[in-house]
């Protein structure tokens, strides 16, 4: 991430420095205090016209240049900053200021992403330091409907920072930008043939990638992902295991308890009683070092 001023730093951080008076602060196109959300976007012009098609004209401030941004960010009352990572937008010497790093260690973030491994360390480096880190992937996800839990009262939560932040730092660097794929569209029901669609890479490298470096197969790590959310939503939302299913695109209850089982060997009133979601990271850990253990004793 790219140096800035202290003061600037300062500001953002709430650590201190004084904060220019509101004459003197430049306002972005657009800035209404009148927004309901007070989102700061900083996306392409399409994603503007679609959320604000869905959401209305109040949902935030949009914002065409960094400039514009860090005066939206100074203003009293932000609920959180929309970044877009795409060909999309003009690219910034760096793909996140550092500005922007330190506003998210205190208001939350979603990026909107196509996928690249320079994007995918972005997304590794700031889920470690971000208050909360919400990801949407460009051709997979709708920006829109991301924004929905980001806009709930109270905001709605999710688990991919959670599972990004504790596996990333422990993977093969072959296969871990892939892992951070499948821990972001784990949100719901998916299919090895959309990683392998959004990565760019076919399904019979994404299988040689992970019998490379010994872990489990693609479909059994994108399945532990998507029961992996259903915990969260389950432990930490509090929602029952129909609307679970419902969000992550299973015909019903059942099929989603089956599904868990299938994963977890528990269905989800048992996986709870067993665990929270720390609890079964951790499992998804050891069954990950226990597929390349066995892999190197084979190749002993």
């Amino acid at each position: 991430m790219a140096c800035i001023g202290r003061q600037t730093a300062e500001i953002l951080s709430g650590q201190g420095g004084e904060v220019p008076t509101r004459l003197d602060r430049p306002r972005p196109p657009g800035f209404s205090r009148r927004a309901r959300h007070r989102l700061i976007f900083r996306v392409s012009a399409e994603e503007q016209a679609h959320v604000q098609e869905k959401h209305g004209f109040a949902i935030g401030t949009f914002c065409e240049t960094q400039a514009e941004v860090l005066a939206a960010l100074a203003e009293p009352g932000v609920s959180g900053l929309v970044w877009e990572l795409s060909s999309k937008v003009p690219r910034l010497p760096e793909a996140i200021p550092a500005a922007i790093g330190v506003a998210a260690q205190r208001i939350p973030l979603l990026v909107r992403a196509d996928y690249s491994s320079s994007n995918m360390r972005e997304i590794v480096a700031l889920a470690s330091v971000a208050a909360q880190l919400r990801v949407s992937l460009c051709n997979f996800d709708d920006l829109a409907d991301d924004l929905t839990g980001m806009i709930a009262d109270p905001p709605e939560t999710n688990a991919e920072q959670m599972i990004i932040k504790t596996v990333a730092p422990r993977l093969d660097a072959l296969v871990r930008h892939i892992i951070v794929v499948a821990a972001i569209i784990g949100k719901r029901r998916t299919h090895v043939t959309d990683v392998a669609h959004l990565t760019g890479l076919n399904e019979r490298t994404l299988e040689w990638r992970f019998r490379a470096v010994g872990g489990p197969t693609p479909t059994k790590v994108l399945g532990w992902m998507v029961a992996l959310h259903t915990m969260w939503r389950l432990e930490v939302l509090g929602w029952s295991v129909k609307r679970a299913a419902d969000a992550a695109h299973f015909r019903d209850a059942a099929a989603l308890s089956n599904y868990m089982y299938g994963h977890f060997g528990a269905r989800p009133r048992r996986a709870l009683e067993l665990g929270g979601s720390s609890y079964w990271l951790g499992r998804f850990i050891a069954l990950w070092n226990s597929a390349k253990s066995s892999e190197t004793s084979r190749a002993g």
